[in-house]
């Protein structure tokens, strides 16, 4: 009889443990419903460093959940597990050589003391995204503040277009400006003479690159005239590994606008030094 309550007291006691366990893996799967149709949402929207940086959290959230709701599966399985074995063993006498009760105790302890552990790293990863998204907060505002063109709007520009306005921005920053030919505009200020190369494309796509050809166009343009400068200026969210090489070994000097400071000056009203100095 008191073999018989040991038992159903340890058969109790694995329940509650795959309960647990069972509880958790539910608290992940729907965060990661969530989370996945978060993502669905802003794979939609046009790449900007608000989306871009809420990409980046819920991909970094989705990352850790995927791992956890893994582990959670594995241990609701093991106690799935033990629990059979518990029941099975019920009326019959233990061939030690075949596994002690013990090692089942044992591991039933051990899956019940892994679980606050899990839950404290599921509630980092929450904690975690949720300082990503307040450390954006404050460019949500300036992206719901602005006034100027879209970086959306600028993505959908002819060539003539985007070269008026940057042309239109640089003078509102101080400079003089001509505007040579398509992609290329001269600026004087203080006495000095640089020039500014738009290494722009309509819709970039998230994987849109400037080109090497860009790099060395721009790099051309600025030896044959004999400017100070070259403001390389793009919509794209990325550079090519060889356009990054080239202009790492440029001995002229090239400041670069990538689509987020591009965002921050023509979007948002950031200055354009202030931007240049980050």
């Amino acid at each position: 009889m008191l073999r018989t309550l040991l038992w159903i007291s340890e058969v109790r006691i694995a329940d509650d443990v795959a309960a647990a366990w069972r509880e958790h893996q539910r608290n992940l799967n729907r965060e990661v419903r969530d989370a996945e149709q978060r993502e669905r949402r802003l794979s939609q929207r046009p790449g900007d460093r608000v989306v871009v940086g809420c990409r980046s959290a819920v991909s970094t959230l989705l990352t850790g959940l995927y791992e956890e709701r893994h582990h959670a599966a594995e241990s609701e399985e093991h106690c799935a597990d033990l629990t059979r074995e518990l029941k099975n063993r019920l009326g019959f006498v233990v061939d030690e050589r075949q596994g002690s009760p013990g090692d089942v105790r044992g591991a039933l302890a051990a899956l019940n003391d892994d679980l606050p552990g899990a839950r404290s790293r599921f509630a980092d990863l929450m904690d975690e995204e949720r300082t990503a998204l307040h450390a954006l907060a404050p460019l949500e505002e300036k992206r719901r503040l602005a006034s100027g063109p879209t970086i959306s709007d600028m993505d959908g520009m002819t060539q003539y277009e985007f070269d008026a306005l940057i042309q239109r921005q640089l003078e509102a920053s101080g400079f003089q400006t001509l505007h040579q030919a398509p992609r290329v505009i001269e600026i004087v200020r203080s006495g000095q003479r640089g020039l500014v190369y738009c290494a722009n494309a309509q819709d970039p796509g998230r994987g849109g690159m400037i080109h090497l050809r860009n790099v060395v166009a721009a790099q051309r343009l600025l030896e044959a005239d004999d400017f100070s400068s070259v403001l390389l200026i793009g919509n794209q969210p990325y550079v090519s590994r060889a356009a990054l090489r080239h202009m790492e070994s440029m001995t002229c000097v090239l400041h670069h606008i990538d689509r987020y400071e591009l965002q921050q000056w023509i979007e948002w009203g950031t200055p354009l030094r202030t931007v240049m100095d980050r």
